[in-house]
């Protein structure tokens, strides 16, 4: 754990569910911000602003323009030191859908607004308060249906993992656009494998790209792993089926 001095009076976004929750309720001293308390949370002045927060739900076109884009956008005049955007390895897809497309657009207003930040671009997350997905699937429940082909591919990274790297990016100041990923992708195929199950798999073929995390691991060499060993490390913690 580090310093907590060093963590003191950060804001935390998305804090009911996903990496928001967990860096909410690991991290010292951090103010966490929610639908309830957000217009005074907008208020306030932090050293760091770290964005967690994203609506999935494009039902509402409104709706899901303000919480992701406007939004990130209001939290650049916030008063703070440093913002750190939490986005996702799914703006290097070639396939347009709403999720990558307001990534993008959030990642846009945090370059161009925010006078210190950093864009964490990660890939699959596993952890305590992760939502549920094909991964939480296989490990939960014995032979689960799957929309997802077997050699569909992942990159897994642990929560624990970007927890650290966001406190070592607040001490040292890391800026710019990293990618959060492991030096391997792996297939759902070999993840049924690793947990024993016998999963009903689907048609649908989904294909991480292959990204070079060498910037990652020269600022933060605790982040040097497989997703093998990503996984690995999580059925270690939270058991085995």
């Amino acid at each position: 754990m580090q310093d907590t001095m060093l963590l003191a009076n950060n804001l935390i976004t998305g804090i009911g569910s996903g990496l928001g929750q967990y860096l909410y309720e690991n991290m010292p001293n951090t103010v966490g911000m929610n639908r309830k308390n957000f217009e005074k949370r907008l208020k306030g002045e932090y050293n760091t602003i770290v964005h967690c927060a994203f609506n999935t739900n494009s039902e509402n076109i409104e709706q899901f323009l303000y919480d992701n884009v406007i939004l990130t956008r209001k939290l650049c005049d916030t008063l703070h030191k440093k913002y750190i955007y939490i986005s996702s390895i799914d703006v290097y897809q070639n396939r347009h859908n709403e999720y990558n497309t307001a990534k993008k657009m959030a990642e846009i207003m945090v370059q161009k607004y925010s006078k210190n930040y950093l864009i964490i671009r990660c890939s699959a997350i596993l952890g305590e308060t992760m939502r549920e997905n094909s991964f939480l699937k296989i490990y939960r429940y014995m032979n689960p249906d799957l929309t997802l082909h077997a050699n569909s591919t992942f990159n897994y990274v642990l929560q624990d993992d970007i927890m650290g790297f966001v406190a070592d990016s607040i001490e040292r100041d890391h800026t710019g656009i990293v990618d959060f990923v492991s030096s391997t992708n792996m297939r759902l195929f070999d993840v049924n494998h690793m947990l024993n199950n016998n999963a009903n798999f689907g048609k649908f073929k989904y294909r991480t790209p292959s990204i070079d995390n060498s910037k990652l691991i020269e600022l933060y060499p605790g982040a040097e792993k497989t997703s093998e060993q990503a996984v690995s490390e999580y059925i270690k913690k939270y058991g085995d089926l």
